[in-house]
């Protein structure tokens, strides 16, 4: 099957040790990214990845604010969260193609997805067995043929730009602490 680039909306829970991810912002690259993802925790299950640049938070973009306006909108609502993000190859080619990231253009991750599918049963759907969901097929259409016709080669994430970092759960680190 073929890879697509598209945005992910991860749907997250706040378990015992928080939603189990490290957010960053990088001095002279803007934004806050996904640093680590703690393994079997809520952030893991919705599809976050280490590397991920955070778009929006719970429906609200987020890509001129600071660090800690970003921590504050993951703390707004209690227990979950909605983050849209993407990953380095998808967003070059988002950008380089002029197309803004948007919750139309992602695939929804985890089990807390709000759209149920309107042609099933809630306790049938598949968000409630925790399968992932696809926005309208326009817009992923659209990705996908675009995709085909081009030769574009993503380039690797810049690792060695100084960060601040922060746990998204109950663990201290280094900064702030969601949770």
């Amino acid at each position: 099957m073929e890879w697509e680039l598209r945005p992910r909306l991860c749907f997250l829970t706040k378990g015992p040790r928080g939603y189990g991810f490290h957010l960053h912002g990088e001095r002279n690259k803007g934004g806050q990214f996904i640093r680590k993802v703690e393994p079997g925790s809520s952030a893991e299950l919705s599809g976050l990845r280490a590397g991920d640049r955070v778009v929006e938070v719970n429906g609200g973009n987020v890509e001129d604010e600071t660090h800690h306006q970003v921590v504050y909108r993951i703390r707004a609502v209690e227990h979950r969260t909605r983050l849209l993000v993407v990953d380095k190859e998808t967003d070059d080619y988002l950008r380089g193609h002029g197309l803004a990231c948007t919750e139309d253009l992602a695939v929804e991750m985890g089990n807390l997805s709000p759209r149920p599918s309107p042609f099933t049963s809630p306790s049938a759907s598949p968000v409630a067995q925790g399968e992932v969901l696809s926005p309208s097929p326009s817009p992923i259409h659209i990705l996908t043929k675009a995709l085909r016709h081009t030769s574009a080669s993503p380039r690797r994430m810049d690792t060695r730009s100084p960060t601040s970092s922060l746990m998204i759960g109950t663990k201290k680190r280094v900064g702030d602490v969601v949770g």
